[in-house]
């Protein structure tokens, strides 16, 4: 017990040091997203933490050395136990497949977002192993670097120079596809 709290300990230490940019959103559609990262961790766990603690308990009641304890595994036609087992993890599934369809339609990268702030158009060009951003109205352009003023509305026209590249700024959107 005392190894599994100084792991957490370690984990939650080690967590708060580290800069993981998709649990840092600084966008609209971001934070979205990471709202639908955290509703799906939390929809996980209910199926997690009850399997590891009966899996704790099977170990603990039944281990060997305790003579009172007797294991009957046959639970075939015990219709409650099959619903809980069965029945949670679907319901899971389900909910978590609507939300995330619907999530996905409302986080979609080309829908515009209403916005009183200025929109700020960027020419994006994938080339071979680096991005090149070009501010049309200020004239000038920048490699592997976009700068974006702070509470601006961002325009990306993207197009490739090679056949296939993918555009992530996990603190702004979701991935777009250059082809």
């Amino acid at each position: 017990m005392i190894v599994v709290a100084a792991v957490l300990v370690g984990l939650v230490a080690y967590l708060r040091t580290v800069n993981i940019q998709v649990l840092n959103p600084k966008g609209t559609i971001a934070l979205e997203e990471f709202h639908l990262i955290v509703f799906a961790a939390a929809l996980s766990l209910l199926v997690v933490v009850p399997v590891y603690v009966v899996a704790i308990a099977f170990a603990v009641r039944y281990r060997e050395g305790r003579g009172n304890a007797t294991y009957d595994p046959t639970l075939e036609g015990n219709t409650k136990v099959e619903l809980v087992w069965w029945g949670l993890p679907t319901l899971l599934i389900v909910v978590l497949s609507v939300v995330t369809w619907f999530s996905s339609q409302t986080l979609d990268p080309y829908r515009s977002l209403s916005s009183s702030a200025p929109t700020t158009t960027v020419q994006v060009v994938a080339l071979d192993w680096k991005w090149l951003f070009i501010y049309p109205d200020q004239h000038i352009a920048s490699v592997n670097r976009l700068m974006i003023p702070e509470g601006a509305t961002v325009r990306l026209l993207i197009t490739p120079d090679a056949p296939m590249n993918s555009l992530w700024i996990p603190q702004l959107a979701g991935q777009i596809y250059a082809m």
